[in-house]
């Protein structure tokens, strides 16, 4: 599949690729694509100040956007995988969503599933308590971070995949765990059904969930 974007600088290039179904969503590949060159900036700023100068042998950074699934009529789980390789040593990848709304053709906050979602707000608190206690059975000694209750302390928050169709199981939750010696994170995922917030929900998020937790897809949420 060639390359929908390729931004070859001095320091470094940066290639997007994305599946047949987000093409066919054209405010959706548009998101994609400015995102992407905000990420090359970004990276360019960092290996010109990593670097004395330019490199003879340029670090390579990909990325790619897959649709991982429909809730609902309108909301879009995509799934954003990105891969660094610096040096031909080192390779760090990561995986993360959004939630393409197809009715306003924008990215939307998974606010819009509660009727509140205020940072120390009571339904972040009792989904980031409900994290730390699950991720605390799951870390066995490793170090990943405590959930705190704010949007961005809590994690990136995703809709889980459901033995339902056109539904969501709950929510996901991919916690980081750094390990001595290796260069990207290994994640644990903390799945969280529905039915623990049920009583938080927007009409739109009582709308959008039902079903069991459809496990560990392709790329492990």
């Amino acid at each position: 599949m060639p390359a929908l974007v390729r931004i070859v600088g001095p320091y470094a290039k940066v290639f997007m690729y994305v599946d047949d179904r987000v093409l066919g969503l054209r405010g959706l590949t548009e998101h994609c694509i400015g995102e992407t060159r905000a990420w090359a900036a970004t990276i360019a700023v960092a290996e010109m100040a990593r670097l004395a100068a330019p490199p003879g042998e340029l670090a390579g950074f990909g990325r790619r956007y897959d649709i991982g699934g429909i809730v609902g009529d309108r909301d879009y789980r995509v799934i954003r995988m990105s891969a660094t390789d610096i040096d031909g040593a080192y390779n760090a990848f990561d995986i993360d969503t959004l939630i393409w709304d197809t009715t306003t053709d924008t990215p939307v906050s998974p606010a819009v599933f509660f009727e509140e979602l205020a940072n120390g707000g009571p339904t972040i608190t009792a989904l980031a308590k409900a994290a730390r206690a699950s991720l605390k059975d799951r870390r066995n000694g490793l170090n990943a971070p405590a959930p705190e209750p704010t949007l961005a302390g809590i994690g990136p928050i995703r809709l889980a995949r459901s033995t339902m169709p056109g539904k969501s199981a709950g929510l996901n939750f991919r916690y980081p765990v750094f390990t001595p010696g290796r260069f990207a994170p290994v994640h644990l995922v903390v799945f969280m059904p529905w039915q623990e917030f049920s009583r938080y929900l927007s009409q739109r998020g009582r709308a959008i969930f039902g079903g069991a937790w459809k496990e560990r897809e392709i790329y492990g949420d």
